[in-house]
């Protein structure tokens, strides 16, 4: 980097984060940031009051909105950007409304039902159900919640008096509408994509199901033509949900080349266990500085870019997934 001046990164982080568990050698994001020379500063804030507190005494020049709202109110992820909108901060990441959209998972159903792209078939309650047209199994989930797509399917209600039962408890926890959606046997595969005009996709990524739970396989063991057809469905996804910055797009894969877009996660966590790094650990991309005007940085901004040239192909036409 050139001057000498140190550029200030702020990363805002979930109070469930410990630093030292974020400020670790094997953090691909703070390690490449140190490395270019940038002060990378962790804050972990309380309320509101205490992040513009926080924000105001470091003064960042960029922060990383690495926020991960464990809370049935969705309003606190997209808030907190909106401080930084209204200070005038330049931040990597979602805007507020795309980031208050895309945690609403009925509205994101219907926008991809409108583009004719598959999801999982669904129902929303908003009361204790008197009937279903979902098949059984199915699985659920609060209609405002993030939750990663492989912890949703650990759980599946075998039938109607189940559903009732869990829909109740979901209804009194949550204080919100329920989501209800089929579960198919398949393979949970994710698609992380950087940039904005010119969009990166990353290695798709397979959550493997194990007695402990779940880990992640890393590229996915899969077809050159079905990784495609994944790549082309998640940039789409992507620039139709106005993806910026980066993004997790999740699928299921019920047999060869029938996908559904299972979730559009709008704020993935970047640590270390993440499976955006995980992702970008096997990819030819490696994060660099650029300085100049770029999506949502008016000075300076961390950006991805290309470390090594790798052609991948994008076919005109997707072709995935049924209704």
């Amino acid at each position: 980097m050139t001057g000498t001046i140190r550029k200030k990164i702020l990363l805002l982080v979930s109070n469930s984060i410990k630093e030292p568990d974020l400020i670790s050698g094997d953090d691909l994001l703070v390690q490449s940031m140190t490395e270019l020379g940038y002060d990378v500063n962790v804050t972990v804030f309380s309320n509101i009051y205490d992040l513009i507190e926080k924000i105001k005494a470091s003064d960042p020049d960029l922060v990383f909105n690495l926020f991960q709202n464990t809370s049935a109110d969705i309003s606190v992820q997209m808030n907190i950007v909106g401080v930084l909108e209204i200070l005038r901060i330049s931040y990597i990441g979602h805007n507020p409304f795309v980031l208050g959209l895309s945690n609403m998972k009925n509205f994101v159903k219907r926008l991809l039902e409108h583009k004719r792209i598959p999801s999982i078939p669904y129902q929303i309650y908003r009361e204790i159900p008197n009937s279903t047209y979902l098949k059984f199994p199915v699985i659920l989930r609060p209609v405002n919640m993030d939750w990663p797509t492989a912890r949703i399917r650990e759980k599946q209600i075998m039938e109607f008096d189940m559903l009732k039962s869990a829909v109740s408890n979901y209804l009194n926890s949550y204080n919100q509408p329920v989501l209800v959606e089929s579960f198919f046997p398949g393979r949970i595969l994710y698609v992380g994509i950087f940039g904005n005009l010119n969009s990166k996709i990353l290695p798709v990524c397979e959550a493997i199901t194990d007695k402990n739970g779940f880990t992640f396989e890393c590229p996915a063991k899969i077809d050159r033509e079905t990784t495609s057809h994944l790549r082309d469905a998640a940039l789409h996804v992507y620039k139709y949900l106005m993806g910026k910055d980066y993004a997790l797009i999740s699928f299921l894969m019920v047999k060869e080349h029938e996908i559904y877009v299972a979730d559009y996660h709008p704020n993935p966590s970047l640590l270390a266990d993440s499976i955006f790094q995980l992702s970008f650990r096997v990819s030819n991309y490696k994060f660099k500085e650029f300085e100049g005007r770029s999506a949502g940085c008016s000075n300076i901004c961390i950006c991805f870019t290309i470390y090594r040239n790798r052609p991948f192909h994008l076919s005109g036409h997707i072709k995935f997934g049924r209704y």
